[in-house]
């Protein structure tokens, strides 16, 4: 009989043992799920991290072009009506550079790049219609905002710590609560 109970042991240990080993593999497999997804997150935000760098660049860009736009067209000859004579604006500094654009030419620029980045998404928002939340009624609905009473205000200062202060101005539940008679108009209006 001690052969019999011996080999159940055996048996037993050998299932456990099994369990024990599928246990592991699947903590392993879990594992290793969870480094791929950490170095996929890792990816990703190095590669938004990129893309903001270009995106500050494609700015820059931009701002250089209509700088060099202007620059261009303030050299250009300009034909007074009638006469035939070409004179030119005045030229802007040698040193002039991207900072002396208008700052608005800039802005409308950067706006009409970035627009196309920032548009809401179309896809709806998930919604609960069913009965497994709670709903108020429209009498407890309106209680909601119904103003409070005397007893109401009086219980919610009676529940409240003496050492305790309502607000910044220093004074204690206890205060409220010693000279109640003759605060409690002033509390509830």
């Amino acid at each position: 009989m001690s052969n019999t109970s011996i080999e159940d042991l055996l048996a037993m240990f050998k299932k456990h043992r099994l369990e024990i080993k599928e246990i592991i593999e699947a903590s392993i497999a879990r594992i290793d799920s969870i480094m791929t997804n950490k170095a996929e997150e890792e990816t990703s935000a190095k590669e938004a991290k990129e893309s903001s760098y270009e995106e500050a660049d494609n700015i820059k860009a931009i701002g250089k072009l209509v700088a060099a736009k202007d620059r261009e067209s303030s050299s250009k000859p300009i034909t007074r009506e009638g006469s035939g004579q070409q004179t030119k604006e005045p030229k802007k500094p040698e040193n002039a550079s991207a900072a002396s654009v208008d700052p608005m030419v800039i802005e409308s620029h950067a706006f009409e790049y970035f627009v196309g980045h920032y548009k809401e998404s179309n896809h709806h928002l998930p919604r609960f219609h069913n009965d497994l939340f709670l709903k108020l009624d429209i009498s407890e609905a309106g209680n909601l905002e119904a103003k409070f009473t005397m007893d109401e205000l009086k219980e919610a200062v009676w529940s409240c710590s003496s050492i305790k202060s309502s607000g910044p101005d220093g004074f204690n539940f206890m205060f409220l609560k010693q000279y109640w008679d003759i605060l409690k108009f002033s509390l509830f209006s």
